[in-house]
């Protein structure tokens, strides 16, 4: 079976379902995008067939993240020799809160931790909240998540700490360049199922299609995912 999502940018993500459980990563083929563009995200099931199996139930399952706000707050730190102190460079929609980095130094040598954390604004959703050195993402084991605070008011905030040692290449120029940014995004799922009924009487059913997404997100389906499909693709064998 393939399973195509599509065209979008960023990529879906496709995951299948085979009896209600997901399906062993052995069994799935999935299409690494390429480019910087719209592309159709592609996913193959393939697997054998048990004979004890009368009815197999196959869902394919794509999620597309849409962000829809995007903020960030960078430091820049002079190497030590330099003198210079730290800037911070904000960069925010209108009427809304940036990220807060606190922990950081004005200068730093070539030997030094970095050692800071990056706390978003208060919301209703959390957002996912990403470090860049130098404007290259950091490395996974410089992240230190923590988990979301709460307050009373229903509101809720995260914080991602980011901890290395500075090396000759990260001080570009006597300075270095941090920066958090934290982007709320909404997840548009679709679903295409596909039961089958093996044995002497082997047939398959149409596949539906379903949204599982909230009020905000249908109203992003309704205008602008019109060109949103999701294809299945059933090779018929016969089961003796």
């Amino acid at each position: 079976m393939t399973c195509l999502f599509g065209p979008s940018k960023p990529p879906a993500e496709i995951t299948w379902y085979i009896n209600g459980e997901e399906a062993p990563a052995s069994y799935v083929s999935p299409t690494p995008p390429s480019g910087d563009r719209e592309v159709i995200s592609e996913s193959r099931l393939s697997f054998a067939l048990e004979p004890p199996l009368m009815s197999l139930s196959v869902r394919c399952v794509a999620s597309l993240s849409q962000v829809h706000a995007t903020s960030s707050l960078e430091l820049i730190v002079g190497e030590g020799t330099s003198g210079a102190d730290f800037q911070r460079i904000l960069h925010v929609p209108p009427g809304q809160e940036g990220p807060v980095i606190t922990g950081g130094l004005p200068r730093y040598y070539v030997g030094d931790i970095v050692d800071v954390n990056c706390s978003s604004a208060r919301s209703l959703d959390l957002p996912q909240l990403e470090w860049h050195i130098n404007d290259e993402m950091a490395r996974p084991e410089f992240l230190t998540p923590y988990p979301p605070t709460h307050y009373p008011d229903g509101l809720s905030s995260a914080k991602l700490g980011l901890q290395f040692r500075v090396l000759p290449e990260h001080l570009r120029g006597d300075e270095m360049r941090l920066k958090c940014t934290a982007t709320h995004s909404s997840i548009i799922t679709r679903t295409s199922a596909e039961t089958l009924l093996l044995g002497d009487n082997h047939r398959s059913s149409g596949f539906h299609t379903s949204d599982r997404s909230g009020t905000a997100v249908t109203q992003v389906l309704s205008s602008t995912l019109n060109w949103l499909l999701i294809l299945m693709y059933l090779t018929k064998r016969t089961v003796s």
